[in-house]
């Protein structure tokens, strides 16, 4: 029988939920300090995740995930940052302060369709940009892969280079929401290129079904990555005819929503 995924939020006071953070926060940082070459005992470690955990719910746009099937296999914690990073970036940047994926699980395409949802959710608090300051073994990999750059700049206290990221997306295919209109959101959806747009919306709902797959242990070949490109193409293809169509609606929408809102 399939599993329920399920995105939970950690809350500060619950025991069951720190025992759960526990078991990836724990290996997530060791693996960081060894790619850094740095040490904390796991007491440090602990007295660290505490700290995390304490401050959580006081703002809501302070997130703290643990991503479970039959177990937690893949924890992060992000929000909205107020500062500026020592003046280095303007105010509103969407960060990610940790993201681990549990090893069996990687490989998989499950952490790009995580990283998905968190800037999705990001997206609907207000950002538009995001930055990460990830490791060089395999923090920069993935997060390059997943369309963040390297700024040039340096974080101060990690003393890593910044990466960042421009988020435009306002559907959270991940967790199969639609996030709250904006009037940016809007304006946005009424400039929007009607072929991009059908080739985002097919590739994500396919990719959704990748995501289910992999989870599962079902195969994902090359042959099976190249078929659902095909598809896409064809999808795309074929709905070109109806793009204007569409696309007169979308932007009907959008405009009718501006006023709506405005």
């Amino acid at each position: 029988m399939e599993q329920q995924i399920n995105f939970i939020q950690i809350e500060k006071d619950n025991a069951a939920h720190f025992e759960m953070a526990s078991k990836l926060w724990i290996p997530f940082i060791k693996e960081v300090n060894e790619h850094d070459g740095t040490y904390e005992s796991e007491e440090q470690i602990t007295n660290g995740l505490k700290k995390r955990v304490s401050i959580q719910g006081r703002r809501k746009d302070m997130h703290f995930v643990a991503c479970v099937n039959e177990e937690p296999f893949v924890i992060a914690m992000f929000t909205i940052d107020l500062g500026t990073v020592y003046g280095l970036l303007e105010k509103g940047y969407g960060t990610i302060m940790g993201f681990y994926i549990h090893p069996k699980f990687r490989r998989k395409g499950l952490g790009t369709s995580f990283s998905k949802h968190i800037e999705a959710t990001l997206y609907s608090n207000g950002a538009r940009k995001m930055y990460i300051c990830p490791d060089s073994v395999t923090g920069e990999p993935f997060w390059k892969s997943n369309g963040y750059t390297d700024s040039g700049k340096i974080d101060p206290d990690d003393k890593k280079p910044i990466y960042i990221k421009e988020i435009s997306c306002p559907i959270d295919f991940t967790n199969c929401k639609m996030i709250p209109l904006t009037q940016n959101a809007a304006s946005e959806i009424s400039q929007w290129n009607m072929k991009s747009l059908m080739m985002l919306i097919t590739s994500r709902i396919i990719q959704m079904g990748i995501f289910r797959m992999n989870l599962h242990g079902e195969q994902n070949s090359f042959a099976w990555r190249i078929t659902m490109r095909l598809l896409v193409k064809y999808l795309v293809s074929s709905m070109e005819k109806t793009c204007g169509l569409v696309g007169q609606w979308l932007r009907n929408f959008a405009v009718k929503a501006m006023v709506a809102i405005s």
